[in-house]
């Protein structure tokens, strides 16, 4: 077993705070789970081989982020100066020289910023594989990514099929073809999808967007989720532009088609939910359909700005996401609970956003929008996914509120994150993988595809 004592403050996702905490974690070939949790000290057993000294720290539920496309660490901070379709359009002739290279050690990095930001849990929409690149492995790559650095992966099998020719949004060097999709989609379920408590891998079924993804693909998607029993994912309502392409081509709304496709239900859930109407809203909460709020991104490329007090007022699961490195240019977790806090009451007021409202966003909300039950919270038989913050440093120094004092101060990174009874952070570092040399490999890989851009003259 693995012991965390003396704890300043445990805060489990559900009940009260716990003071001079300690939680016992019980390990196991297919992951640990908590075993106990209590004030005071620990009755000492032979079983326990590693005690970990919690004062001055906060334990919460490792965070978890429900909308990433890792791949975009390879593209940070370009297309500044644009909004969703025209940084799309530029960064898409960069992404065409993606392998399943810049896939892992992309991964990695992303994997690793949100590991240190306390995040255990990480969902990952790729929705393209670039001509040449066998799916299969470039799929594969991200997967990898994750089981080395030792978080929970949900893959998402996105695609795009609708193309440009054809009055879509899809640049026709990236579209796929759609029964190679469904293929890839049914192998990747089959291969990596794992539907117990204590998995490390699932896999959803993510056709991109309404703009981009075909309608038979998005129809057949949804049926085969239903048959394998997986979930949906797809943007949706992040932008006007995207309903007004969609009343031009289908006659019909986002939601009318989402709906007539089969996308309303508690399978599935949406990136974004900015441009929701009233109808909309109704339709999610009857669905129970989960939203992924990721309020860097839509701050960063103008969206707008998601209506999720109404969301949380209607019983719709709201997750935190932090979105693709190219559009947040960061993965930091508990960086968003600060931005969603925020960017809620700079244009409602104070009183539309609770601080226990982003935590739950980051924890339990995390956990109802994957459907994911064995994480999201702190408790006896839950999966021992922990993150353990430091609060009597600089940063923290006069923080009486310990929750409060966490998200509202500077973003930090964790001290220990425990993911499924295993140490990934300790005191501050990564120990499951060399972090220096990723960076440096990451590093050159990138400045390799800015210079195929230059070649092939982007408009960066």
């Amino acid at each position: 077993m693995i012991a965390i004592e003396h704890i300043d403050c445990l805060y489990p996702g559900v009940g009260k705070p716990i003071r001079d905490a300690y939680i016992l974690v019980k390990e196991s070939y297919e992951g640990g789970t908590i075993a106990e949790i209590g004030c005071g000290d620990i009755t000492r057993n032979k079983d326990i081989h590693r005690v970990i000294n919690g004062t001055g720290c906060i334990a919460v539920p490792g965070l978890i982020n429900t909308h990433h496309h890792l791949f975009q660490t390879m593209t940070r901070a370009l297309a500044t100066d644009h909004a969703l379709f025209g940084w799309l359009d530029t960064l898409f002739p960069i992404w065409k020289n993606l392998t399943e290279d810049h896939i892992y050690y992309a991964a990695l990095i992303g994997l690793g910023e949100l590991l240190l930001s306390g995040c255990t849990t990480t969902s990952d929409h790729l929705y393209f594989v670039p001509q040449g690149q066998d799916a299969m492995r470039f799929f594969s790559a991200s997967v990898e990514a994750a089981k080395t650095i030792g978080m929970r992966f949900y893959l998402t099998r996105g695609a795009m099929t609708l193309g440009e020719n054809n009055g879509g949004r899809t640049p026709d060097y990236l579209k796929e073809d759609e029964d190679d999709v469904l293929t890839s989609m049914q192998d990747l379920v089959n291969k990596f999808h794992d539907p117990r408590p204590g998995a490390w891998v699932k896999v959803a079924l993510g056709p991109v967007s309404v703009p981009a993804a075909s309608s038979r693909l998005m129809k057949e998607s949804a049926i085969l989720a239903e048959q394998l029993a997986v979930r949906l994912h797809t943007h949706a309502w992040e932008v006007k532009d995207e309903d007004t392409w969609a009343v031009n081509y289908y006659q019909k709304t986002q939601t009318d088609l989402l709906e007539e496709w089969g996308w309303l239900s508690a399978r599935a859930w949406f990136a974004h939910g900015v441009h929701v109407d009233a109808i909309t809203m109704e339709k999610l909460a009857q669905a129970k359909s989960g939203i992924a709020h990721c309020p860097s991104s839509n701050m960063r490329l103008g969206s707008g700005v998601a209506p999720v007090s109404q969301f949380l007022k209607a019983h719709i699961p709201v997750g935190l996401g932090v979105d693709g490195s190219a559009s947040n240019d960061s993965s930091h977790l508990q960086a968003e609970m600060r931005q969603a806090l925020f960017l809620a009451r700079a244009v409602h007021g104070v009183r539309d956003m609770r601080i226990d409202d982003v935590f739950y966003m980051a924890t339990r909300g995390g956990r109802d929008v994957l459907n994911w039950p064995a994480i999201g919270e702190l408790a006896p038989g839950r999966n021992a996914d922990i993150a353990l913050f430091r609060l009597d440093d600089l940063e923290h120094s006069g923080g009486i509120h310990p929750l409060q004092t966490l998200i509202l101060s500077a973003p930090t990174k964790a001290d220990y994150v425990v993911i499924g009874g295993d140490v990934r952070v300790d005191q501050g570092r990564i120990v499951t993988v060399d972090l220096l040399a990723a960076v440096q490999e990451h590093r050159l890989l990138a400045q390799q595809l800015w210079r195929a851009a230059l070649h092939d003259d982007c408009a960066l």
